[in-house]
């Protein structure tokens, strides 16, 4: 898709927010600095504001070399950015690259909430293993303690036994 005002790039990306088909529908966008309405400084902010946008690959393009059009659309969020007069290869290199990098941090997304939930898995797992072994450890502790009342009786029993057997037979 083209568009020549960053407002109506705007309401695109809202209008693919109420489509749920169009989630994935933009891989990358290519933005000048200078349109009317509202530049590419604006393009970008608002796009980093939107959950749905915030990582999607912005480059950034401009005629003007001054710092501020250099290091403003990095410094918003572009990922990156060309001063017009680029070989039409370096863009479409950059294109590709940017691209690649953002299915690449995508699927390393997915990896990780997979890894996570695992993680959770694991821990719920460790958790209840824990609260099994202390209960196993209280009730041996428990039989610990019937042993040794028990071996106190008996050892108190055969004492007494002894006891009177040399009472009785002095």
């Amino acid at each position: 898709m083209c568009f020549l005002e960053g407002k109506k790039a705007v309401e695109c990306f809202k209008q693919s927010l109420e489509k749920t088909c169009c989630q994935r529908m933009f891989k990358l966008v290519l933005t000048d600095i200078q349109m009317p309405e509202m530049d590419g400084f604006g393009l970008i902010e608002a796009l980093r504001k939107n959950p749905r946008f915030e990582h999607l690959p912005v480059i950034a393009l401009s005629t003007k070399t001054g710092d501020e059009f250099r290091l403003t659309p990095i410094k918003l969020g572009a990922s990156d950015f060309l001063n017009k007069g680029y070989l039409p290869e370096e863009l479409e290199l950059r294109i590709v690259n940017n691209i690649r990098l953002n299915e690449m941090r995508m699927a390393l997304k997915g990896e990780n909430q997979e890894l996570y939930s695992q993680l959770q898995a694991a821990y719920a797992e460790i958790k209840t293993k824990l609260a099994n072994l202390e209960e196993s450890h209280q009730k041996l502790k428990e039989a610990q303690e019937d042993v040794i009342r028990m071996e106190r009786i008996t050892s108190t029993t055969a004492f007494s036994n002894g006891l009177a057997h040399e009472i009785n037979n002095p």
